[in-house]
């Protein structure tokens, strides 16, 4: 990774960049951000009924401007640090490092001059948008929560209302899913992105699933009639279920279009950690964006969770083996590593199974040839040092926790761990015997 001289050791350019919603409609500064960003009286500041340069150059992000050029370390960014105090590379370190890139080494050293000179306000507009419209999703994902699928919240209402006790994380999810029922902000941030559609260059979707959510239609709808489209280059995080007519024909109306596919395993075994998903029609999903144009790329996105960790293999043969069909530039792979809730981390994974998959996933990366590229080698830099830390800590709390909540949720959506997810099934029989709970 590139290292551009910087002064601040907590800047990132996402404040002068990025126009960020979270799905209730308050300000972010990315959409990795841990809470809203506030305004003058510690309150998160919504989108709606305030005008667009009120909170642009307002003292929200004002404050978290100057911050970071002093070098302070912020309440929103704590994501990035935690991956960063692990030796895995942040989201604001590959954003400083795309911004050197597209402007240049000299250009990016004149860029951070003006800000510095400008303090917390910006001339600039913003040139990225990353949108989240609600929770409106179509899967069960085991790693998500409440307020990003109301399919999630339903169960977990029902399971409530049972008497049935969800873990702390998940109790405390839902009640804030549950505030967030007002989804009138929507159209009020949609009419400031096209406000600003001129001076956006790239656009991220999130959700919820984007591709079934009509507010997203509406906004993709207007900006190709803008004739705007043409200069965004649009990223969709999707489960990869939606490949419909009309989300095919309006991608190409975009400069380019990536598109994360949250793909945690393959066959049974996502099925299982993605409740509602099914392994062929992604797959065949997958193959229809790819088949569309030379615009479009597709990006497979795993997080590694204590959930798929044991099956990753199986994962990274099949990338291996679809990317080899394609143009290297059009399939590629990130991995990403859980951090919330704690019972779900990888890292709880038992040191008597971390030979078995290192050399798993060695093997693997020798016998693809995509695993050499630099794409490749970060995806299998980041899961050795996810299993590098495995087996190093104490985890007998988020152990137990982790054992009630899969069997509740088993029992709930009647699947069993170790029909779908054998190897991950052999990793839970030792976390029981760990802590000396019987099967």
């Amino acid at each position: 990774m590139v290292k551009p001289p910087l002064t601040s050791p907590s800047f990132c350019p996402a404040p002068w960049t990025t126009l960020a919603s979270s799905n209730d409609g308050c300000v972010q500064l990315c959409c990795r951000a841990l809470k809203p960003l506030v305004d003058e009286s510690g309150l998160p500041l919504p989108f709606a009924n305030s005008s667009f340069e009120s909170i642009w150059n307002g003292t929200g992000y004002q404050n978290a401007r100057a911050a970071m050029l002093r070098g302070d370390r912020l309440p929103y960014c704590g994501r990035c640090y935690q991956e960063e105090e692990r030796g895995l590379v942040s989201r604001r370190q590959r954003s400083i490092e795309n911004n050197l890139r597209q402007r240049g080494p000299e250009a990016f050293q004149d860029w951070l001059g003006r800000l510095q000179s400008e303090g917390g306000q910006t001339q600039e507009r913003p040139s990225h948008v990353e949108v989240r419209l609600g929770s409106k999703c179509n899967l069960r994902c085991r790693i998500c929560a409440p307020e990003f699928s109301q399919l999630i919240r339903k169960a977990m209402e029902q399971l409530t209302q049972q008497g049935s006790m969800l873990p702390e994380f998940y109790r405390e999810n839902l009640k804030l899913s549950q505030s967030r029922d007002d989804q009138s902000w929507q159209v009020d941030y949609v009419e400031k992105i096209l406000a600003n559609s001129s001076s956006i260059n790239s656009m991220y979707f999130a959700g919820g699933e984007p591709l079934i959510t009509a507010a997203y239609q509406r906004l993709v709808d207007e900006v190709i009639k803008s004739g705007d489209a043409g200069h965004i280059s649009l990223t969709v995080n999707t489960n990869g279920t939606i490949a419909t007519p009309y989300w095919l024909e309006a991608f190409e109306a975009f400069e380019s279009v990536e598109l994360y596919v949250s793909l945690d395993g393959i066959g049974p075994s996502v099925e299982y950690q993605r409740t509602g998903l099914s392994w062929p029609v992604v797959a065949d999903n997958i193959q229809k964006f790819l088949n569309i144009d030379q615009n479009i790329r597709v990006k497979i996105f795993p997080t590694l969770s204590i959930l798929n960790i044991a099956e990753i293999g199986s994962l990274l043969s099949w990338y291996g083996e679809l990317q080899g069909k394609h143009r290297p530039d059009s399939l590629t792979l990130q991995v990403n590593v859980l951090h919330t809730p704690r019972f779900l981390q990888a890292v709880l994974l038992p040191h008597e199974h971390v030979s078995e998959i290192r050399s798993q996933v060695d093997e693997i990366a020798r016998s693809f040839p995509t695993f050499q590229t630099d794409d490749g080698l970060s995806a299998i830099n980041k899961i050795q040092t996810v299993l590098n830390q495995c087996g190093q800590k104490e985890f007998t709390k988020e152990i137990k926790e982790l054992l009630a909540y899969t069997e509740l949720m088993d029992s709930h959506y009647d699947q069993k761990l170790a029909d779908h997810c054998p190897a991950t099934g052999r990793v839970f029989r030792t976390l029981n015997n760990s802590i000396g709970c019987c099967e």
